[in-house]
């Protein structure tokens, strides 16, 4: 997942972390932490201690508070006294009992917390009705489960049937860890006893995400997009924007220095940088646009790969060259998509696709073909509208409702009552000849 590629260089630390027997393993604690700081979780509540190790890599790693429960019946005193003292200066709050009992009182004490969860005993079946107990708590965003597998799709990861997971991070995390003896087996590695790693099993609910570039100025303008998104979507705002500026986001990436004077499809290249999992359903909005209703009840309506907007001005130019208008569109993440988003990357620096080469050549702005500036998304999506079949992606045209293109006046008379999202136009720049 986009994820992980997100975090790997930030959390490398973790393969040089010492290996305490009956621990997860650095890459399982990796797919763990990089999901909890995606969400932006406040809390962890562990069920299962042991000797610490995980609990002590999700304190330090996260830096928030971890509540980690176990009876100590099966590993003993000893155990629990090594994970304290690994412990002594983290946020880590240690609780002795049954977590069947103790994590349900915990998620409700915390019920204004973003809550990622992981189980690391009981073990099996039990395991598996304790997470589905604790899912059912809204404010429980992640639940992670040790020793487990399962089929990866949206909403779940599970490291050891993920296609490509163990082969990319075992060898860059694992490699000290899976030397140890396995515990059980002194005579066999842990590498030996478990070929793909021991098995992190991690439920996470896929976020309504809003993406937008702002770099300050049409500060109206602004608001009136944010408030509207806050009104009437419960969504995570990310942000494309410039070092200084100041935005209203949950998280925020800044150009690249390659981005800057906005020749290389910035907007674009940059979504391979926000911290989306599989299954994240994502808006990207223009910042002068303003909702009426609630974007994302259109993946109600839809089984949307990639959603696009038809324009309400069906004559002039603009109309006939490009019928889909990039103001708004959307699209559910997922691997196909990243793989789409780097390929669009590739043939701006060098072009080689036929009809991307046609298309461009007879642009009413500009017909050079190489590093373009604003139109650039505007031109993938149409590309992708027109000729989806060679993609093997399906692209659905949601309509001009959700990208109502008015005027000043026009806004004024629809604002709060007709189309779910209007696209204000002032009129004052002509960007097509």
């Amino acid at each position: 997942m986009q994820v992980f590629k997100i975090y790997k260089e930030e959390l490398m630390a973790l393969s040089n972390e010492p290996y305490y027997d009956r621990g997860i393993l650095p890459s399982e604690a990796f797919a763990f932490i990089s999901l909890c700081k995606a969400f932006n979780v406040d809390m962890v509540i562990e069920s299962g201690t042991a000797f610490g190790q995980s609990c002590f890599l999700f304190a330090k790693y996260l830096n928030i508070p971890v509540h980690t429960i176990d009876d100590i019946s099966h590993y003993g005193n000893e155990a629990h006294d090594v994970a304290k003292n690994r412990c002594k200066h983290l946020d880590v709050t240690f609780h002795n009992g049954n977590s069947l009992n103790v994590l349900p009182k915990l998620i409700k004490e915390y019920s204004d917390k973003k809550i990622a969860v992981f189980i690391d005993g009981p073990k099996g079946d039990t395991a598996r009705r304790l997470r589905e107990d604790v899912w059912k708590n809204d404010n429980v965003l992640i639940a992670g489960c040790h020793d487990m597998s399962s089929e990866n799709k949206f909403g779940c990861f599970s490291s050891i049937t993920h296609p490509n997971f163990v082969d990319t991070y075992q060898d860059i995390f694992d490699a000290e860890s899976l030397s140890h003896a396995y515990p059980d087996d002194t005579r066999i590695t842990l590498r030996q006893r478990f070929e793909k790693g021991m098995g992190i099993d991690i439920w996470y609910k896929p976020r309504n995400i809003v993406y937008y570039v702002y770099t300050g100025g049409a500060t109206k303008l602004y608001n009136d997009f944010i408030q509207s998104v806050k009104q009437h979507c419960n969504a995570t705002l990310m942000c494309l924007t410039n070092e200084e500026t100041a935005v209203i986001a949950d998280y925020k990436t800044v150009f690249t220095e390659e981005e800057r004077g906005g020749i290389m499809g910035p907007k674009l290249n940059a979504l391979r940088r926000l911290p989306l999992v599989d299954g994240d359903r994502v808006f990207i909005m223009d910042i002068d646009t303003y909702l009426n209703n609630n974007v994302f009840e259109v993946f109600d309506k839809y089984d949307i790969t990639i959603g696009v907007t038809s324009r309400n001005k069906k004559q002039g130019t603009a109309a006939e060259y490009s019928p889909i208008n990039a103001g708004v569109w959307c699209y559910t993440q997922s691997e196909d998509i990243e793989m789409l988003f780097t390929w669009f990357y590739e043939q701006l620096v060098e072009p080689t696709y036929d009809k991307w080469i046609s298309y461009k050549r007879n642009h009413p702005y500009s017909t050079s073909i190489g590093l373009k500036e604003w139109w650039v998304d505007q031109d993938l999506i149409n590309i992708l509208f027109i000729n989806q079949n060679e993609f093997n992606i399906t692209v659905t045209d949601i309509g001009p409702e959700y990208n109502w293109v008015v005027n000043d006046d026009e806004f004024l008379a629809y604002r709060d009552k007709q189309y779910t999202v209007l696209h204000r136009k002032s009129g004052t720049r002509n960007r097509w000849k």
